[in-house]
């Protein structure tokens, strides 16, 4: 009985599952991360062309979401996601970077120097992790001095809530996000 090839290595790593598993499983398995690559992008295009749609009636935005996200399978949240990537990402920059995975994009939207972050990211064939400590988010960064009252009328439950039970350093970075987003939607109007 032959032994397993990795049976002498005490601490594998990933390099040592793809020497076993060879270049057939390995581009195999490439195959399907660009599959879903093109799926998030289609699916963000297709929440766009449908908010496109809807324009003069915003309150379909959510719905748009849930609808497209039910019907493939996903939440709402990542419907949104996948439509503020393409959304905030110039159209002739998804060709130039198109081997780039979604993930890339996503975090390269919240950047003004997006195609900096595309770049690096082709360049170096980074994992997302790498990419996001080469480029970190400074709403990831909290600052603790801000008051409760600094948020807007309509979060201010949440940051209360937030310092109840000691959780504000993990929630202050998604509100921040999420004001972030409105803001940029209100100067795009």
């Amino acid at each position: 009985m032959n032994a397993h090839p990795l049976v002498n290595i005490t601490n594998p790593t990933e390099i040592d599952v793809y020497k076993v598993v060879g270049d057939d499983v390995i581009e195999r398995w490439r195959a399907l991360g660009d599959a879903i690559d093109n799926a998030q992008y289609l699916l963000g295009r297709e929440a766009q062309s449908m908010i496109e749609y809807f324009d003069e009636l915003p309150a379909y935005k959510n719905a748009v979401y849930i609808a497209i996200g039910k019907t493939a399978g996903k939440s709402a949240q990542s419907i949104r996601k996948y439509y503020y990537t393409v959304r905030d990402i110039p159209q002739e920059l998804w060709g130039k970077y198109e081997t780039v995975p979604f993930s890339a994009f996503g975090h390269a939207a919240k950047f003004d120097n997006c195609e900096e972050v595309l770049k690096y990211a082709l360049e170096n064939a980074c994992s997302i992790e790498e990419l996001k400590s080469v480029f970190p988010l400074a709403l990831e960064t909290h600052e603790k001095t801000k008051t409760q009252n600094e948020y807007p009328p309509q979060y201010r439950r949440i940051v209360a809530d937030a310092k109840l039970y000691d959780v504000l350093d993990d929630v202050a970075p998604m509100l921040n996000e999420i004001q972030r987003i409105i803001e940029g939607a209100k100067s795009k109007k």
